[in-house]
């Protein structure tokens, strides 16, 4: 509790003091980049260097994000990661790079092992994922979906036809 304190992170406090229905259903949230379609944003917006945590100044909706920005901007990257793809990303993310891959990468952001080692973090009560939640979720993923479907194909491709560093 003092770390949401010490470091004004209003989003983790909101959700401390709230239901996880409750918390996607205020504004506050809604209309936050790091919760609205978050991953079309960052492919396509300037986001904030702050922690996603903290409060923004402005409660105006948010403009629609360009999903088919994020897609070209992804299809332009020589690599990228699918994270229960995760060894497969690896290789192609090091291939990209003409690095080998490490014989072992050990995970260090385990959730289980995060809370128990981060002393400025505490577990949290599992809630029960309702109706209304999906569909808040729904609503604040719509376009993130079409990405990350537009992102497990570009991702097949670019393991069957990788671009070497010198290629543009």
């Amino acid at each position: 509790m003092e770390t949401i304190a010490r470091d004004n992170l209003g989003l983790a406090q909101l959700a401390k003091s709230n239901s996880m229905a409750e918390f996607f259903s205020l504004e506050e949230v809604r209309n936050h980049p790091s919760v609205n379609i978050a991953m079309v944003r960052m492919l396509t917006e300037r986001i904030p260097a702050w922690r996603w945590e903290r409060r923004i100044q402005s409660q105006q909706p948010l403009p629609e994000p360009d999903v088919r920005c994020a897609i070209e901007r992804l299809s332009n990257m020589r690599s990228f990661g699918i994270l229960e793809r995760f060894e497969e990303s690896v290789a192609l993310i090091f291939q990209s790079l003409v690095i080998d891959v490490p014989d072992v990468i050990e995970p260090l952001m385990v959730l289980d092992r995060i809370v128990t080692e981060d002393q400025g973090l505490e577990p949290v009560q599992r809630e029960q994922v309702t109706a209304k939640v999906k569909k808040a979720l729904e609503q604040l993923t719509q376009h993130d979906r079409t990405l990350y479907q537009a992102a497990l194909k570009l991702f097949q491709k670019k393991r069957k036809h990788p671009r070497q560093p010198h290629d543009s």
